[in-house]
């Protein structure tokens, strides 16, 4: 629910804020980045406040704050126009990503509290294919709201049926909290099972027990080379993946789609998009029993960048469809291993290093919703698409100066 109503607002900018309200493509850019801007000051924080008050309250603050600010986004359609709409709507977008900014964290840090390790990077795919399930049926659900009830009144709907998610959350994660042996009770309940782990390693015959971890500055995590290098990286997938979540049913408009395959496109490659980060997740928990977990990032990376350059290059509808696909696809399955290896960097910190992770990711995602449409006002659309394939190619770099097996005790004599 949190990313359909973050990718609510591209559907309502491309079929009736832009050719309605008199507000362009690059002032709606604005719009778009105002939110991850927003979102990505707030990541690191929102990742301590997902360590300090635990991952079942942020999430909770997730849901009725992304409620909220989706009314009072309906709530400014209604009550402006023109530049007062546009000020309107950057203001309430960027309060939205402020509420916002716990959700991949404090995901990621519950999936390091309940999960056994050699399923971390399934789990953490499987919520990135929640997320892309999200984004969508933004198209279609978002969509055919509109038809019936403007977009203020879709914003309005799906506000209540988020909160009624969010409250859903609150009472269903108690109640498996109760029901599940094991696990964190409070958030201080610490270690999580990336520290349980060694103990299984360094014990083999005695049975299982939780080490005490140290406490690490927080500090110690901006020295630590393969979680910055981690976080450089991720700002390229999230560059790739925001080009596509914001501008994508524009780009088949412009490409010549009527506004039913505008829809269904977005709708079915997003989806492709989640289906590849669970695949991805479950390859990546294969492949790092037996070799490298960098090898499903930098392959997809660089597949996802291969499979751009024909699909800017063909009008062939079948052909561009078929190109993103793979592309999102591909670049979808390096998901998994970013957060299970941010939160495996972290240690007992592993919420504020993920907020990190995303922190960084965003600064590069929150790019494309502006300098796509301006470079392609410039060159065409082939060479907004081109960019965001050099950035795949950089970001596929980035892991050969990562060790995911590097600890916070290796940095804290720095």
């Amino acid at each position: 629910m949190a990313h359909f109503n973050r990718i609510s607002i591209s559907v309502a900018g491309a079929e009736s804020i832009i050719p309605k309200q008199g507000i362009g493509e690059t002032q709606m850019g604005f719009v778009y980045s105002a939110y991850l801007f927003v979102y990505t000051l707030a990541m690191s924080p929102g990742g301590w406040f997902s360590d300090r008050f635990g991952p079942r309250l942020a999430l909770f603050v997730v849901g009725a704050g992304s409620a909220l600010f989706l009314g009072l986004t309906g709530m400014a359609g209604i009550l402006w126009t023109g530049t007062q709409l546009l000020l309107g709507l950057i203001v309430v977008r960027g309060l939205m990503g402020l509420v916002n900014a716990p959700t991949h964290p404090a995901g990621a840090q519950f999936v390091g509290q309940w999960i056994p390790p050699r399923q971390r990077n399934l789990v953490n795919g499987m919520i990135g294919l929640a997320a892309c399930t999200g984004v969508s049926l933004t198209y279609f659900v978002f969509g055919k709201l509109m038809d019936r009830f403007e977009w203020t009144g879709a914003c309005m709907i799906v506000a209540v049926a988020t909160l009624m998610v969010a409250l859903a959350w609150a009472f269903g994660a108690q109640v498996m909290a109760l029901l599940t042996p094991g696990v964190p009770r409070s958030p201080s309940a610490k270690p999580t099972y990336s520290w349980e782990e060694t103990a299984i390693q360094t014990q083999p015959t005695a049975p299982p027990t939780r080490l005490a971890a140290p406490d690490y500055a927080w500090h110690l995590l901006l020295r630590n080379r393969s979680l910055l290098m981690l976080t450089l990286s991720y700002a390229a997938v999230n560059y790739f993946q925001y080009l596509f979540f914001y501008w994508m049913e524009y780009y088949f408009k412009v490409r010549g789609f009527g506004k039913d395959d505008s829809r269904l496109s977005s709708s079915l490659l997003s989806l492709t998009m989640g289906l590849g980060m669970a695949s991805g997740g479950a390859l990546t928990d294969w492949v790092r029993e037996r070799r490298s977990v960098a090898l499903v990032p930098v392959s997809g990376l660089l597949i996802g960048a291969a499979a751009l350059v024909p699909c800017s290059l063909s009008d062939v509808p079948e052909v561009m469809l078929a190109c993103i696909a793979i592309a999102m696809f591909s670049v979808g399955a390096c998901e998994g291993a970013y957060w299970t290896t941010a939160v495996r960097l972290g240690g007992v910190r592993g919420g504020l290093a993920a907020g990190i992770l995303n922190t960084g990711g965003n600064a590069g995602g929150l790019l494309a919703p502006v300098v796509t449409p301006f470079i392609s006002d410039l060159y065409g659309w082939w060479a907004g698409l081109g960019l965001a394939s050099v950035v795949c190619v950089l970001g596929a770099v980035c892991w050969g100066w990562i060790d995911p097996e590097e600890r916070l005790e290796a940095t804290s004599d720095a």
